[in-house]
């Protein structure tokens, strides 16, 4: 399906090429959009994934396709996702019109994923609808759903010990960047410089989960941590090590993922996987089968960027404390000595 994806990038039919080069730049349409996406067993045009917004150009690629639209559009529904479409003459004949167009369908969409403001009372406004579903009522709009369903997991890198090396080398995030009960160790960090794939790269912000623990006693094993910006844009991770990342069409963010792994109910579904006898190993069905209720995509933004910024500031206080701590170690000596003076 990647393969595919790339092929119809490559193939550059000129009414989408023209959409691309028009809406591209973010700070010209203010989200990111992105082209040729794979969602499931599909791939959609164009996609801005903040607002579930699909763009769909109709021209000689979609021609003699309905049936497969038609399945395409039902399952993009099933997700919740928005999809509008576009006439490839009125990309290539009147890109104004279609500028206006684009903006406006992303305003309505804004405006439809805005949470809606209780009417009467103010005891009336704080009423939640419930619904009955396979986890229990939950509030009206909220969904069941599998981990797999929004997430895709990857395990690490088997990494072999000659190629472990010092600070100049790849940062490598391992299972003693994990610490017991969530969270990231920065002390924990690793330098790698032997080979790598693709696969097991990770970014700043990305969340990883402890997949393996000596003993039965459930201090590390499935517990996440984010990984920090202070080791770089690029960093590997080990195989001692699951990433989860939101699939394309998932509003879930990494922060939202940290907290529900540490939710008790959760957190037995995904243990529930782990194995072994002396040493115990998460089996990746761990972060594939287990079930949660999903939040609409206005909560799991606003919980996010309240999150986020916290998690942020946190890292830039661990950073200040690092730069203190170096600062102090390197005058102490000196004053100790009488080399310089107060």
């Amino acid at each position: 399906m990647q393969e595919r994806a790339k092929e119809l990038r490559k193939q550059g039919i000129l009414s989408e090429v023209v959409f691309w080069k028009t809406f591209k730049d973010k700070k010209k349409l203010g989200w990111d959009i992105d082209r040729q996406v794979i969602i499931g067993n599909f791939i959609v045009d164009f996609f801005i994934p903040e607002l579930g917004l699909v763009f769909e150009i109709d021209g000689s690629s979609h021609n003699d396709k309905q049936e497969y639209d038609q399945e395409r559009d039902a399952f993009l529904s099933s997700l919740q996702l928005k999809v509008v479409r576009i006439s490839g003459k009125d990309v290539l004949g009147n890109i104004g019109g279609v500028w206006s167009f684009v903006t406006r369908s992303i305003k309505e969409r804004v405006e439809e994923l805005s949470p809606p403001r209780p009417s009467g009372t103010p005891q009336e406004g704080n009423k939640c609808e419930m619904q009955d579903s396979e986890l229990g009522p939950i509030p009206k709009g909220w969904r069941v759903v599998t981990f797999e369903d929004e997430l895709e997991a990857e395990r690490g890198l088997s990494y072999k010990g000659r190629g472990l090396a010092t600070s100049d080398a790849v940062p490598m995030h391992n299972l003693n960047s994990v610490y017991e009960g969530g969270g990231y160790k920065f002390e924990g960090i690793k330098y790698y410089s032997g080979e790598y794939k693709e696969k097991h790269i990770v970014q700043p912000g990305d969340l990883i989960i402890a997949n393996t623990e000596q003993g039965h006693k459930y201090l590390l094993i499935g517990y996440p941590a984010i990984v920090p910006y202070v080791f770089g844009d690029v960093g590997i991770y080990s195989h001692h090590i699951y990433r989860l990342r939101p699939k394309p069409h998932s509003y879930l963010t990494s922060d939202f993922l940290y907290q529900l792994l540490l939710r008790l109910e959760i957190r037995k579904q995904v243990v529930g996987f782990a194995n072994g006898t002396t040493v115990n190993m998460l089996k990746i069905e761990g972060l594939q089968k287990p079930k949660f209720v999903l939040p609409p995509r206005y909560l799991v933004s606003k919980f996010s960027d309240l999150a986020a910024s916290i998690r942020l500031r946190q890292e830039e206080n661990i950073k200040q404390s690092t730069t203190l701590s170096a600062v102090r170690d390197a005058l102490l000596p000196k004053l100790m000595s009488g080399e310089i003076g107060v």
